[in-house]
């Protein structure tokens, strides 16, 4: 749904609407965060939902570089959508820079958090059982036809066991 926000202000944005994309922006910020801490978070899902952006920032985005650009993008959005500025020195301009920079983080994380979840998944080869001796069958913790990664080959048709 964020995308399809985004995807509107930046239309109204060139259709000359530059008064009214900044609240789209601010508007598609806001659905970014809070989908991304429902990811983390999912069990405070509708509390996330309720809450004011800022404290969804503050309280659930742990990321330094994402709260930072989050909480800068809430800040300019705001501007976009009162009356007075709090930030004269930013703009429209800085507001998409600084979305796009916390897109970039969060995609960034969840690419990271999938390659942990890889590198710490259980590795296993595939390996026949009548290669193993009944010595050796016996020295396993649980013996089946998949056997740990962690066996090391010492012979084409042995393996040594690394076991508990």
């Amino acid at each position: 749904r964020q995308m399809c926000i985004r995807d509107r202000a930046e239309k109204a944005e060139s259709n000359g609407l530059s008064e009214i994309c900044g609240l789209g922006y601010r508007k598609a910020l806001e659905f970014l965060v809070k989908d991304y801490a429902i990811t983390f978070y999912p069990s405070d899902e509708e509390k996330i939902k309720n809450m004011p952006l800022s404290q969804c920032i503050n309280a659930y985005i742990d990321n330094r570089r994402i709260k930072a650009l989050a909480t800068a993008s809430a800040w300019i959005g705001n501007d976009e959508t009162h009356y007075t500025r709090k930030h004269e020195d930013y703009n429209l301009s800085h507001l998409k820079a600084f979305i796009a920079a916390v897109v970039s983080c969060i995609d960034s994380e969840l690419s990271y958090v999938q390659a942990e979840k890889l590198l710490n998944s259980p590795k296993y080869i595939f390996l026949l059982p009548f290669f193993i001796s009944h010595y050796e069958q016996s020295r396993l913790v649980s013996f089946s036809p998949v056997v740990p990664a962690n066996a090391v080959c010492t012979h084409p048709a042995k393996f040594q066991y690394i076991t508990k």
